[in-house]
Protein backbone atom coordinates (compact mmCIF):
# COMPACT_ATOMS: atom_id res chain seq x y z
CA UNK A 1 0.00 0.00 0.00
CA UNK A 2 1.51 3.29 -1.14
CA UNK A 3 1.23 5.76 2.02
CA UNK A 4 2.33 9.89 1.19
CA UNK A 5 2.37 11.88 4.29
CA UNK A 6 2.49 16.10 4.34
CA UNK A 7 5.08 17.37 6.48
CA UNK A 8 4.18 20.96 8.37
CA UNK A 9 0.97 21.83 5.97
CA UNK A 10 3.27 21.59 2.91
CA UNK A 11 2.39 19.11 0.10
CA UNK A 12 4.79 16.12 -0.33
CA UNK A 13 7.33 16.19 -2.94
CA UNK A 14 8.75 14.14 -5.30
CA UNK A 15 12.02 12.83 -3.96
CA UNK A 16 11.63 10.68 -0.82
CA UNK A 17 13.91 8.67 1.43
CA UNK A 18 15.89 7.67 3.06
CA UNK A 19 14.36 4.50 2.84
CA UNK A 20 15.33 0.62 4.51
CA UNK A 21 14.45 -2.38 3.13
CA UNK A 22 13.31 -5.12 5.23
CA UNK A 23 13.53 -8.71 3.76
CA UNK A 24 12.52 -11.99 4.70
CA UNK A 25 15.49 -13.82 6.91
CA UNK A 26 15.44 -16.67 4.35
CA UNK A 27 16.51 -14.36 1.73
CA UNK A 28 19.93 -12.88 0.93
CA UNK A 29 19.59 -9.08 0.90
CA UNK A 30 22.23 -8.83 -1.73
CA UNK A 31 19.21 -9.81 -4.35
CA UNK A 32 17.29 -7.43 -3.76
CA UNK A 33 20.09 -4.72 -3.49
CA UNK A 34 20.79 -5.40 -7.66
CA UNK A 35 17.23 -5.20 -7.99
CA UNK A 36 17.14 -1.63 -7.11
CA UNK A 37 20.48 -0.69 -9.06
CA UNK A 38 18.87 -2.47 -12.17
CA UNK A 39 15.89 -0.45 -12.31
CA UNK A 40 18.03 2.88 -11.03
CA UNK A 41 16.02 2.92 -7.98
CA UNK A 42 19.34 2.92 -5.99
CA UNK A 43 22.70 3.67 -7.27
CA UNK A 44 25.94 1.46 -8.12
CA UNK A 45 27.62 3.96 -5.92
CA UNK A 46 25.38 3.85 -2.63
CA UNK A 47 26.35 1.66 0.12
CA UNK A 48 23.95 -0.37 2.17
CA UNK A 49 24.61 -2.80 5.50
CA UNK A 50 22.61 -4.77 8.22
CA UNK A 51 21.24 -2.73 10.96
CA UNK A 52 19.22 -5.60 12.78
CA UNK A 53 20.88 -9.06 14.77
CA UNK A 54 16.89 -10.10 14.39
CA UNK A 55 16.04 -10.31 10.62
CA UNK A 56 17.79 -9.43 7.37
CA UNK A 57 17.57 -5.75 7.04
CA UNK A 58 19.00 -3.15 4.87
CA UNK A 59 19.80 0.52 5.00
CA UNK A 60 20.53 2.20 1.70
CA UNK A 61 22.56 5.35 2.89
CA UNK A 62 21.59 8.60 1.22
CA UNK A 63 18.75 6.80 -0.73
CA UNK A 64 16.34 9.11 -2.38
CA UNK A 65 14.15 8.72 -5.58
CA UNK A 66 11.31 9.89 -7.79
CA UNK A 67 7.99 8.53 -7.05
CA UNK A 68 7.62 6.72 -10.61
CA UNK A 69 10.88 4.72 -9.79
CA UNK A 70 9.44 3.65 -6.33
CA UNK A 71 6.58 2.27 -8.16
CA UNK A 72 8.12 0.20 -10.41
CA UNK A 73 10.10 -1.11 -7.50
CA UNK A 74 7.04 -2.01 -6.66
CA UNK A 75 6.09 -4.44 -9.45
CA UNK A 76 9.76 -5.81 -9.05
CA UNK A 77 10.20 -6.57 -5.60
CA UNK A 78 8.71 -9.48 -3.70
CA UNK A 79 9.23 -8.12 0.05
CA UNK A 80 8.00 -7.65 2.96
CA UNK A 81 8.06 -3.79 3.25
CA UNK A 82 10.11 -0.53 2.59
CA UNK A 83 10.21 1.92 5.53
CA UNK A 84 11.54 5.20 6.27
CA UNK A 85 14.64 5.52 8.44
CA UNK A 86 15.44 7.51 11.72
CA UNK A 87 18.72 7.97 12.69
CA UNK A 88 19.94 8.49 16.12
CA UNK A 89 23.06 10.42 17.06
CA UNK A 90 24.96 7.07 16.84
CA UNK A 91 23.51 6.31 14.09
CA UNK A 92 21.73 3.27 14.94
CA UNK A 93 18.34 2.18 14.10
CA UNK A 94 15.40 3.16 16.30
CA UNK A 95 12.51 1.11 17.14
CA UNK A 96 9.47 2.39 14.29
CA UNK A 97 5.76 3.23 16.16
CA UNK A 98 3.25 2.30 13.27
CA UNK A 99 0.08 4.64 13.69
CA UNK A 100 -2.81 4.73 11.40
CA UNK A 101 -4.91 7.52 11.06
CA UNK A 102 -7.59 8.81 8.34
CA UNK A 103 -8.02 12.31 6.59
CA UNK A 104 -9.65 14.08 4.16
CA UNK A 105 -7.61 13.34 1.07
CA UNK A 106 -6.99 9.01 1.69
CA UNK A 107 -6.45 6.63 4.46
CA UNK A 108 -2.64 6.88 5.22
CA UNK A 109 -0.55 4.29 7.69
CA UNK A 110 2.69 6.74 8.49
CA UNK A 111 5.45 5.79 11.10
CA UNK A 112 6.03 8.05 14.48
CA UNK A 113 9.37 8.75 13.07
CA UNK A 114 11.70 12.03 12.87
CA UNK A 115 10.45 14.99 11.41
CA UNK A 116 12.19 13.92 8.24
CA UNK A 117 9.89 11.43 7.18
CA UNK A 118 8.63 12.20 3.88
CA UNK A 119 7.05 8.86 3.04
CA UNK A 120 6.53 5.36 3.37
CA UNK A 121 5.28 2.73 1.20
CA UNK A 122 4.64 -0.80 2.67
CA UNK A 123 4.07 -3.66 0.41
CA UNK A 124 2.62 -6.85 1.84
CA UNK A 125 4.09 -10.07 0.49
CA UNK A 126 3.46 -10.66 -3.41
CA UNK A 127 3.71 -7.19 -4.20
CA UNK A 128 -0.20 -6.51 -3.75
CA UNK A 129 -1.71 -3.21 -2.37
CA UNK A 130 -4.49 -3.46 0.27
CA UNK A 131 -7.33 -1.54 1.41
CA UNK A 132 -8.79 -0.92 4.67
CA UNK A 133 -12.81 -0.58 3.18
CA UNK A 134 -14.07 2.39 1.19
CA UNK A 135 -11.78 5.40 0.16
CA UNK A 136 -12.96 9.59 1.65
CA UNK A 137 -14.54 11.90 -0.61
CA UNK A 138 -11.82 13.51 -1.91
CA UNK A 139 -11.26 17.16 -1.74
CA UNK A 140 -13.02 19.52 -4.15
CA UNK A 141 -10.63 21.10 -6.69
CA UNK A 142 -11.47 24.62 -6.22
CA UNK A 143 -10.55 24.50 -2.39
CA UNK A 144 -7.65 23.02 -2.89
CA UNK A 145 -5.26 25.82 -2.60
CA UNK A 146 -2.23 24.20 -4.78
CA UNK A 147 -4.26 23.67 -7.59
CA UNK A 148 -6.08 27.22 -7.25
CA UNK A 149 -2.72 29.16 -7.48
CA UNK A 150 -1.35 26.34 -10.39
CA UNK A 151 -0.50 27.48 -13.87
CA UNK A 152 -3.77 25.23 -15.48
CA UNK A 153 -5.62 27.30 -12.83
CA UNK A 154 -4.73 30.67 -14.20
CA UNK A 155 -7.97 31.05 -16.38
CA UNK A 156 -10.41 30.84 -13.41
CA UNK A 157 -7.82 33.42 -10.97
CA UNK A 158 -9.23 35.91 -14.30
CA UNK A 159 -12.19 35.24 -14.25
CA UNK A 160 -13.01 35.42 -9.95
CA UNK A 161 -11.31 39.31 -11.00
CA UNK A 162 -14.10 39.93 -13.50
CA UNK A 163 -16.84 38.43 -11.14
CA UNK A 164 -16.20 39.72 -8.07
CA UNK A 165 -15.56 43.50 -8.58
CA UNK A 166 -19.49 42.92 -10.61
CA UNK A 167 -20.83 41.38 -7.35
CA UNK A 168 -19.36 43.74 -5.14
CA UNK A 169 -20.36 46.85 -6.91
CA UNK A 170 -24.00 45.38 -7.49
CA UNK A 171 -24.43 45.09 -3.30
CA UNK A 172 -23.03 48.57 -3.60
CA UNK A 173 -24.93 50.18 -5.81
CA UNK A 174 -22.41 51.65 -7.82
CA UNK A 175 -23.91 53.31 -11.43
CA UNK A 176 -20.63 54.44 -12.76
CA UNK A 177 -17.26 56.08 -11.79
CA UNK A 178 -15.05 58.81 -12.15
CA UNK A 179 -11.21 57.91 -12.12
CA UNK A 180 -9.11 60.06 -10.51
CA UNK A 181 -4.93 59.36 -10.97
CA UNK A 182 -1.51 60.73 -10.80
CA UNK A 183 1.54 60.16 -8.49
CA UNK A 184 1.78 57.99 -5.71
CA UNK A 185 5.06 60.16 -4.04
CA UNK A 186 3.24 63.98 -3.61
CA UNK A 187 2.86 64.10 -0.20
CA UNK A 188 0.14 66.38 1.12
CA UNK A 189 1.56 70.13 2.13
CA UNK A 190 1.93 69.21 5.92
CA UNK A 191 3.84 66.31 5.73
CA UNK A 192 6.35 67.67 2.61
CA UNK A 193 7.23 70.78 4.62
CA UNK A 194 7.66 68.78 7.50
CA UNK A 195 10.14 67.03 5.36
CA UNK A 196 12.21 69.30 4.35
CA UNK A 197 12.52 70.93 7.71
CA UNK A 198 13.97 67.72 8.45
CA UNK A 199 16.72 67.61 5.90
CA UNK A 200 17.55 71.25 6.67
CA UNK A 201 18.31 70.34 9.88
CA UNK A 202 20.05 67.69 9.53
CA UNK A 203 22.33 69.43 6.29
CA UNK A 204 23.12 72.25 9.12
CA UNK A 205 26.65 73.17 8.22
CA UNK A 206 27.13 71.07 5.50
CA UNK A 207 27.31 72.18 1.83
CA UNK A 208 28.20 69.21 0.00
CA UNK A 209 26.33 68.18 -3.29
CA UNK A 210 24.76 65.22 -1.67
CA UNK A 211 23.26 67.49 0.70
CA UNK A 212 22.40 70.10 -1.48
CA UNK A 213 20.60 67.54 -3.85
CA UNK A 214 18.65 66.08 -0.73
CA UNK A 215 17.04 69.79 -0.47
CA UNK A 216 16.38 70.76 -3.78
CA UNK A 217 13.94 67.55 -3.99
CA UNK A 218 12.96 67.72 -0.58
CA UNK A 219 11.69 71.33 -2.07
CA UNK A 220 10.28 70.40 -5.29
CA UNK A 221 8.20 67.91 -3.21
CA UNK A 222 6.53 71.10 -1.42
CA UNK A 223 5.77 72.45 -4.58
CA UNK A 224 4.23 69.85 -6.21
CA UNK A 225 2.38 68.98 -3.17
CA UNK A 226 -0.07 71.73 -4.42
CA UNK A 227 -1.71 69.04 -6.27
CA UNK A 228 -2.42 66.62 -3.70
CA UNK A 229 -4.58 69.57 -1.92
CA UNK A 230 -6.11 70.21 -5.27
CA UNK A 231 -6.73 66.60 -6.08
CA UNK A 232 -8.71 66.56 -2.24
CA UNK A 233 -10.73 69.90 -3.33
CA UNK A 234 -11.91 68.60 -6.50
CA UNK A 235 -12.79 64.87 -4.97
CA UNK A 236 -14.81 66.33 -2.69
CA UNK A 237 -16.90 68.69 -4.87
CA UNK A 238 -17.80 65.93 -7.23
CA UNK A 239 -18.86 63.86 -4.32
CA UNK A 240 -21.46 66.43 -2.69
CA UNK A 241 -22.89 67.01 -6.65
CA UNK A 242 -22.68 63.40 -7.01
CA UNK A 243 -24.68 62.72 -3.84
CA UNK A 244 -28.05 65.00 -5.25
CA UNK A 245 -28.09 62.69 -7.64
CA UNK A 246 -29.34 59.69 -5.21
CA UNK A 247 -27.83 56.62 -3.97
CA UNK A 248 -29.57 54.16 -5.61
CA UNK A 249 -27.74 53.90 -7.90
CA UNK A 250 -24.76 55.59 -6.91
CA UNK A 251 -23.11 57.91 -9.52
CA UNK A 252 -19.88 59.30 -10.69
CA UNK A 253 -18.62 57.35 -7.88
CA UNK A 254 -14.52 58.52 -7.31
CA UNK A 255 -11.96 55.93 -8.00
CA UNK A 256 -8.10 55.58 -7.66
CA UNK A 257 -5.55 53.53 -8.02
CA UNK A 258 -5.94 52.80 -3.89
CA UNK A 259 -2.51 53.70 -3.13
CA UNK A 260 -0.70 56.98 -1.59
CA UNK A 261 -0.37 60.71 -3.41
CA UNK A 262 -3.17 61.80 -5.34
CA UNK A 263 -4.77 57.85 -5.16
CA UNK A 264 -5.28 58.88 -1.64
CA UNK A 265 -6.06 62.89 -2.08
CA UNK A 266 -9.05 61.66 -4.32
CA UNK A 267 -10.66 59.12 -1.68
CA UNK A 268 -10.00 61.24 1.31
CA UNK A 269 -11.78 64.14 -0.43
CA UNK A 270 -14.78 61.82 -1.39
CA UNK A 271 -14.93 60.61 2.29
CA UNK A 272 -14.76 64.00 3.70
CA UNK A 273 -17.69 64.55 1.48
CA UNK A 274 -19.52 61.68 3.30
CA UNK A 275 -19.75 59.28 0.15
CA UNK A 276 -18.28 56.61 -1.27
CA UNK A 277 -14.83 55.68 -3.03
CA UNK A 278 -13.40 52.85 -5.25
CA UNK A 279 -9.59 51.55 -4.44
CA UNK A 280 -7.99 49.57 -7.23
CA UNK A 281 -4.97 48.72 -5.72
CA UNK A 282 -2.38 45.93 -7.15
CA UNK A 283 -0.03 43.40 -5.96
CA UNK A 284 3.37 44.99 -6.24
CA UNK A 285 6.97 43.79 -5.39
CA UNK A 286 7.16 46.49 -2.86
CA UNK A 287 3.88 45.48 -1.13
CA UNK A 288 1.58 48.75 -2.04
CA UNK A 289 -1.18 49.10 1.23
CA UNK A 290 -4.56 50.48 0.53
CA UNK A 291 -5.17 54.11 1.63
CA UNK A 292 -7.50 54.02 4.66
CA UNK A 293 -9.56 56.29 2.95
CA UNK A 294 -11.60 54.01 0.47
CA UNK A 295 -14.56 51.98 1.34
CA UNK A 296 -14.22 48.65 2.32
CA UNK A 297 -16.70 47.22 0.59
CA UNK A 298 -15.00 48.82 -2.34
CA UNK A 299 -11.37 47.76 -1.49
CA UNK A 300 -10.21 45.85 -3.90
CA UNK A 301 -6.71 44.14 -4.36
CA UNK A 302 -5.58 42.45 -8.15
CA UNK A 303 -3.13 40.53 -9.20
CA UNK A 304 -3.04 40.91 -13.47
CA UNK A 305 -2.85 44.59 -14.21
CA UNK A 306 -4.85 44.25 -17.36
CA UNK A 307 -8.17 43.10 -15.33
CA UNK A 308 -7.03 46.55 -12.99
CA UNK A 309 -6.99 48.21 -16.18
CA UNK A 310 -10.47 46.80 -17.37
CA UNK A 311 -12.26 48.03 -14.35
CA UNK A 312 -10.63 51.60 -14.68
CA UNK A 313 -12.28 51.78 -17.83
CA UNK A 314 -15.43 49.31 -17.80
CA UNK A 315 -17.64 51.59 -16.00
CA UNK A 316 -15.50 55.33 -16.24
CA UNK A 317 -17.38 58.42 -17.05
CA UNK A 318 -14.30 60.07 -17.07
CA UNK A 319 -10.77 59.89 -16.49
CA UNK A 320 -8.78 62.94 -14.61
CA UNK A 321 -4.79 62.81 -15.04
CA UNK A 322 -2.68 64.90 -12.45
CA UNK A 323 1.07 65.08 -12.15
CA UNK A 324 2.41 61.73 -12.32
CA UNK A 325 5.13 59.28 -13.73
CA UNK A 326 5.40 55.76 -15.31
CA UNK A 327 1.88 54.53 -13.96
CA UNK A 328 -0.07 57.57 -14.66
CA UNK A 329 1.24 57.45 -18.67
CA UNK A 330 0.48 53.77 -18.46
CA UNK A 331 -3.31 54.86 -17.99
CA UNK A 332 -3.42 57.87 -20.00
CA UNK A 333 -2.13 56.18 -22.76
CA UNK A 334 -4.35 53.25 -22.62
CA UNK A 335 -7.63 55.54 -22.07
CA UNK A 336 -6.22 57.38 -25.14
CA UNK A 337 -5.95 54.35 -26.98
CA UNK A 338 -9.43 53.41 -26.18
CA UNK A 339 -11.09 56.48 -27.06
CA UNK A 340 -9.33 56.86 -30.23
CA UNK A 341 -10.43 53.33 -31.43
CA UNK A 342 -13.62 53.61 -30.81
CA UNK A 343 -13.17 51.26 -27.51
CA UNK A 344 -14.65 53.93 -25.52
CA UNK A 345 -17.66 56.23 -25.98
CA UNK A 346 -16.59 59.47 -27.82
CA UNK A 347 -18.22 61.38 -25.07
CA UNK A 348 -15.67 59.78 -22.44
CA UNK A 349 -13.63 62.64 -20.85
CA UNK A 350 -9.99 62.53 -20.32
CA UNK A 351 -9.08 65.65 -18.39
CA UNK A 352 -5.66 66.36 -18.07
CA UNK A 353 -4.44 68.69 -14.97
CA UNK A 354 -1.16 70.73 -14.81
CA UNK A 355 -0.43 72.47 -17.74
CA UNK A 356 2.29 73.63 -16.39
CA UNK A 357 3.88 69.51 -15.48
CA UNK A 358 2.32 67.96 -18.72
CA UNK A 359 3.46 70.16 -21.20
CA UNK A 360 7.12 69.81 -19.72
CA UNK A 361 6.79 66.41 -20.01
CA UNK A 362 4.92 65.31 -23.07
CA UNK A 363 4.84 68.13 -26.41
CA UNK A 364 0.82 67.54 -27.38
CA UNK A 365 1.55 70.13 -30.19
CA UNK A 366 4.89 68.94 -31.76
CA UNK A 367 3.52 65.13 -32.06
CA UNK A 368 0.13 67.31 -34.55
CA UNK A 369 2.98 69.09 -36.19
CA UNK A 370 4.67 66.00 -36.55
CA UNK A 371 1.93 64.05 -37.99
CA UNK A 372 2.43 61.30 -35.33
CA UNK A 373 -0.98 62.36 -34.02
CA UNK A 374 -4.10 64.08 -36.13
CA UNK A 375 -5.48 67.68 -35.00
CA UNK A 376 -8.50 65.51 -34.10
CA UNK A 377 -6.93 63.14 -31.79
CA UNK A 378 -5.23 66.00 -29.88
CA UNK A 379 -9.37 67.28 -29.30
CA UNK A 380 -9.64 64.16 -27.70
CA UNK A 381 -7.50 65.93 -24.63
CA UNK A 382 -9.27 68.37 -22.41
CA UNK A 383 -7.25 70.74 -20.07
CA UNK A 384 -7.58 72.46 -16.30
CA UNK A 385 -5.32 74.19 -14.04
CA UNK A 386 -7.63 74.81 -10.99
CA UNK A 387 -10.34 73.01 -9.22
CA UNK A 388 -12.99 75.30 -10.51
CA UNK A 389 -12.36 74.93 -13.88
CA UNK A 390 -12.14 71.44 -13.79
CA UNK A 391 -14.77 70.80 -11.70
CA UNK A 392 -17.06 73.11 -13.81
CA UNK A 393 -15.81 71.09 -16.90
CA UNK A 394 -16.82 67.89 -15.77
CA UNK A 395 -19.72 68.33 -13.92
CA UNK A 396 -20.89 70.00 -17.90
CA UNK A 397 -19.56 66.96 -19.54
CA UNK A 398 -21.58 64.64 -17.21
CA UNK A 399 -24.54 66.46 -17.18
CA UNK A 400 -24.56 66.53 -21.18
CA UNK A 401 -23.67 63.09 -21.70
CA UNK A 402 -24.01 60.90 -18.74
CA UNK A 403 -27.23 61.70 -16.82
CA UNK A 404 -29.52 59.41 -18.00
CA UNK A 405 -27.06 55.85 -16.60
CA UNK A 406 -27.75 52.98 -18.94
CA UNK A 407 -29.52 50.29 -18.24
CA UNK A 408 -27.45 47.22 -18.61
CA UNK A 409 -24.80 49.55 -16.71
CA UNK A 410 -22.82 46.26 -14.79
Amino acid sequence: MLVADTMNGEPLGDKVGPLRLVVPQDKRPARWVRMLRSIKVMGPAQKYKRISRHRHTLQLLSFSCSLTLLFQAASRIRTYMIEPVESSRRGHHRDFRPCRYRTHLRERRVLACGAHTRMAVRFLQGGRMKRYGHLPMSELAYRDPVFMESFPARPLRILAEYIDPINRLRRQHVGDTIVMFGSARIQPREKSIARLERIRAAARGRRTPEWRTKITAAKSIVEMSRYYEEARELSRRITTWSLTLGVHPKRFVICSGGGPGIMEAANRGAAEAGGSSVGLSIQLPHEQQPNPYITPDLNFCFHYFFMRKLWFAQIAKALIVFPGGFGTMDELWEMLTLLQTNKLSSHHLILIYGRKYWNKVINWRHMVRSGTISEADYKLLQFADTVDEAFDRVRAEMEEHHLVLESDYL
